[in-house]
């Protein structure tokens, strides 16, 4: 019993001894200014609570006290550096372009703070990295990361790593009370290995809408959370080695995308959630090395100006996995070096049906999709072909016919029975069709005549025909064969020789067989 009473005796006295003193600091007036100086945080002052009741100025360097603690009571500390050699408490904290000098082997600001939006608001403002050492953050009202863009703005990266950020309410994780128009203004955030999630059943994102961009995801899990909905512009999103399930919606919309990078991820989601969708230009986009399983579509694009898609695993992408939209002849939006390739996909039966397309292509003019690899249970060849110039996206079973347009030079790169059985299985096959001597791999022969396989008319292509580019009134009459190709600088559409000028036709018809 004495023994106990002793321990007891000592747990006291221990604790009596760390107890800390408190210090209210005083107003020191400098020429008409609140100054906090070194001399009102001594060496010897250590092992003590300062509180700061009043706003106080700091110029140059203060060496705050070890094992101390600064509580704020409604002041504030201003300007100056404030150096940190061991471990300090911040408690209720107010700073204004005050600099925190940590100790090289301090790196827990949370802990300084214990509030994630104070932290969040220092680490912006004074280039410092948030280790959350596994911590659970929730957060019920949007956070923001204020870091403004411009040529002017030092482009340093903060990092965000090692814990768990859960959305309990609200639409939006991460916001920023910068305003904005028509640009984004946050940016250079990096996250690793956090994991994002929601608890509540409403629609939820990581970024609000049109304001991040130059964001990078590296080893991070997004579960049940979408990451970006924006009709404004991104720049340089990175998702690298992530684990992205149960997506519901669509999981990043935005409007142009440039250095979209997403990269050795694996994805699951519901079978009508789609995973990427640009509704601009995919300008120099890579989707590289993915797995993604059971969704409705993986990436639908307008069009894109160097585009990269390969080395992926597809897996029951239920509404076909690659879509892009654009159909019309404008330079400004025919899509230019789309590369779909050494790609892999397996789609269940159940899924396959009549309008099923595992790629729709825009209007592309430097179009290629091979090497890939469909195990899928009908058997049909994966698109491999490569495209030289302009054509329309008329789709078919497992292979899209390409029109021609401008030069119709189009290759398709598989075996003749092969590229003969696509053409069997298709609907309708344009005028401007090619076909390839497999051999040889230059095409051999042209549609002149709109159909199905049965009833389509394939005449033997010139090679030595060279287009013309004419307006409508210097339309050649000389030398003419039917499937004898122009492009109309005129009407800006490419036109072939019929020979009918029965009932007032001109004997040209363009891709769809109107008369021109």
């Amino acid at each position: 019993m004495k023994k106990l009473v002793l321990l007891l005796i000592c747990l006291m006295l221990a604790f009596i001894s760390e107890a800390k003193d408190k210090v209210y600091l005083q107003e020191h007036l400098v020429k008409g200014v609140n100054k906090l100086t070194q001399d009102m945080l001594p060496a010897r002052g250590a092992n003590k609570i300062y509180v700061i009741q009043y706003d106080y100025l700091v110029d140059g360097t203060l060496i705050i006290p070890q094992n101390s603690e600064l509580f704020f009571d409604g002041g504030s500390i201003s300007g100056g550096v404030l150096s940190c050699s061991t471990k300090v408490d911040l408690v209720n904290p107010s700073f204004d372009n005050s600099i925190l000098d940590f100790d090289t082997d301090f790196d827990d600001l949370f802990s300084l703070f214990n509030d994630f939006q104070s932290t969040l608001d220092y680490a912006v403002k004074y280039k410092k990295n948030i280790n959350l050492y596994n911590r659970t953050i929730k957060v019920k009202t949007k956070l923001f990361v204020d870091k403004p863009i411009g040529n002017n703005i030092d482009p340093y990266n903060t990092t965000i790593s090692n814990g768990r950020i859960i959305l309990t309410d609200g639409k939006f994780l991460f916001s920023s009370r910068i305003t904005h128009d028509k640009f984004p203004v946050s940016q250079y955030i990096n996250f690793e290995n956090i994991a994002f999630s929601k608890e509540n059943k409403n629609e939820g994102y990581i970024f609000e809408d049109n304001i991040f961009h130059r964001i990078k995801l590296v080893n991070c899990s997004v579960d049940g959370i979408n990451l970006a909905c924006t009709d404004k512009y991104i720049s340089s999103f990175m998702l690298i080695g992530c684990t992205i399930e149960h997506i519901s919606g669509t999981f990043f919309t935005c409007k142009d995308a440039y250095g979209l990078n997403i990269v050795d991820n694996i994805m699951q989601s519901n079978f009508n959630a789609t995973m990427f969708v640009v509704n601009g230009i995919a300008n120099g986009c890579r989707f590289t090395n993915n797995t993604c399983e059971n969704c409705g579509k993986f990436l639908k694009y307008y069009t894109a100006k160097g585009l990269s898609i390969e080395n992926n695993y597809f897996e029951n992408i239920n509404e076909g996995i690659i879509e892009g939209t654009y159909s019309g002849y404008s330079q400004d939006y025919i899509a230019r070096g789309v590369n779909i390739s050494n790609n892999f996909c397996y789609i269940s039966n159940k899924y396959l049906k009549d309008n099923y397309y595992y790629v729709v292509w825009p209007s592309v003019t430097g179009g290629v999709c091979m090497g890939n690899y469909d195990a899928s249970a009908h058997g049909s060849s994966f698109l491999n072909s490569i495209y030289n110039d302009i054509f329309d996206r008329t789709a078919d079973y497992a292979l899209q016919v390409p029109h021609s347009g401008v030069d119709p030079k189009v290759y398709v790169n598989t075996e003749e029975g092969k590229v003969n059985q696509a053409l069997k299985n298709a609907r309708s096959i344009p005028i401007g069709t090619m076909l390839l001597d497999p051999w040889c791999e230059t095409p051999v022969k042209i549609c002149v005549k709109a159909g199905n396989y049965a009833t389509a008319q394939f005449i033997p292509l010139n090679q030595g025909a060279k287009i013309e580019n004419v307006t409508t009134k210097k339309r050649p009459t000389k030398g003419l064969y039917i499937g004898y190709m122009i492009f109309d600088t005129t009407l800006k559409l490419p036109l072939w020789w019929t020979g009918d000028k029965s009932a007032g036709k001109t004997g040209w018809v363009d891709a769809t067989g109107n008369n021109r």
